[in-house]
């Protein structure tokens, strides 16, 4: 009882993260834009942490979602067949189908793809 009550009046001191000094940005910039890298837990990151929550990563959404997911992971085994005996480098044929999946869901189109080789690579 008396732990809920200190969590309800004080949660934000307790939930502050650490954001490390090796971010570009200054803490003003990171507090505003960076869900991440906010150094608080201010009233922004309050919002930007329920939209995500609400938005982005609700069940729904999720379920949403699956249609995408099962077309990029499609596209990477389509890719994979059509190298099958060759050398392939594996980490860039799976961070082009997660960051497309992420394009897609943020923008509505791919950024990398496979056509463009060693792209992902150079990210």
């Amino acid at each position: 009882m008396a732990a809920t009550e200190i969590l309800k009046t004080n949660g934000r001191l307790f939930s502050t993260r650490y954001a490390p000094q090796a971010t570009p940005c200054k803490h003003d910039v990171l507090d505003r834009l960076s869900l991440v890298w906010a150094s608080g837990s201010t009233d922004n990151w309050k919002f930007l942490r329920a939209l995500c929550r609400n938005q982005l990563f609700s069940a729904k959404a999720i379920e949403l979602q699956a249609i995408l997911r099962e077309k990029k992971v499609n596209e990477m085994v389509e890719i994979l067949r059509t190298k099958e005996g060759k050398v392939v480098d594996i980490r860039e044929v799976v961070f082009t189908t997660i960051f497309d999946t992420l394009a897609n869901l943020f923008f509505s189109r791919d950024f990398i793809r496979f056509l463009n080789q060693g792209i992902a690579s150079e990210l």
